[in-house]
């Protein structure tokens, strides 16, 4: 087996997955780097226990689509070969033989159960993943105190048009309040400062700021390379690209950060004739 996991930024660098709780996250992390060559972990709950991490946690994994569920208390990690490649001769072989012939895997590497009672249609997200559309659940998956065991197929009621509204909200309105507040602020701080309308809720100004978020970055730093920029563009041909669409770019915040105070002084138009008294 296999001592060596990895993690692709497809699956988990979209909102999809950061959305989820913290605790759910690293569990995700915890099942991956316990998992066989092709994915599948024996022993969830034992995993649960020892890292601290919660049932809920699983259950949330489930329902987004990270995590399928088996009757006989085994569970799979559907983007496994997207996260990891193995060379064929050193692969061991999983030993969940049933568990796997219910599985297909499509072209994009992610395994489905087939015949799954749960509706496969894809969400398209930032990375263009293909997961399962929990908002056309017909059931749901939870795990009782022991095992995930028959018992963890719970029918579930139609879905209403107020749980249907919650399932299409904005880029914007998937944030946590005290983000969409820091987001707020930042555009206002770059309205204020160039004389623009800008808006904190458009897709492109969230994706952008969630992905800095994730990286570290802070709403002062926001601040710094608003002031920064328009510092050095305003008044000349760059004043055009003091937007959030550019200010904001992933490869280009940092040095924008960290650069040196523009120093804009202007030159004397006198200097070097002699003033005569």
């Amino acid at each position: 087996m296999a001592k060596r996991r990895m993690f692709s930024l497809d699956v988990v660098n979209t909102d999809r997955f950061l959305d989820m709780s913290t605790s759910a996250r690293l569990l995700y992390f915890d099942l991956g780097m316990r998992a066989d060559d092709e994915g599948f972990v024996g022993s969830p709950n034992m995993i649960i226990r020892s890292t601290g991490s919660s049932r809920e946690s699983m259950d949330e994994l489930i329902k987004q689509g990270y995590v399928i569920p088996f009757q006989s208390g085994v569970i799979v990690m559907p983007h496994w070969k997207m996260n990891n490649y193995l060379q064929s001769d050193r692969i061991t072989p999983t030993i969940y033989i049933n568990e796997k012939e219910q599985l297909s895997i499509g072209e994009n590497k992610v395994y489905s159960r087939e015949n799954d009672p749960m509706d496969t249609t894809c969400i398209q997200d930032v990375s263009n993943l293909c997961i399962q559309n929990v908002s056309k659940m017909d059931t749901q998956y939870s795990i009782d105190k022991n095992s995930i065991d028959k018992k963890y197929i719970v029918g579930k009621p139609n879905v209403t048009d107020s749980k249907k509204k919650k399932t299409n909200k904005s880029p914007f309105e998937k944030l946590e309040q005290e983000q969409q507040d820091e987001l707020k602020r930042i555009i206002e701080h770059l309205n204020n400062r160039i004389g623009t309308k800008y808006s904190a809720q458009t897709k492109d100004t969230v994706t952008k700021y969630t992905k800095l978020k994730s990286l570290g970055y802070t709403e002062e730093d926001f601040k710094t390379v608003i002031e920064k920029k328009a510092k050095e563009w305003i008044g000349t041909e760059y004043a055009k690209y003091l937007r959030p669409q550019t200010l904001f770019q992933e490869s280009k915040f940092d040095g924008y950060l960290n650069q040196p105070e523009a120093n804009k002084q202007q030159k004397n138009p006198y200097s070097g004739f002699e003033v005569i008294n």
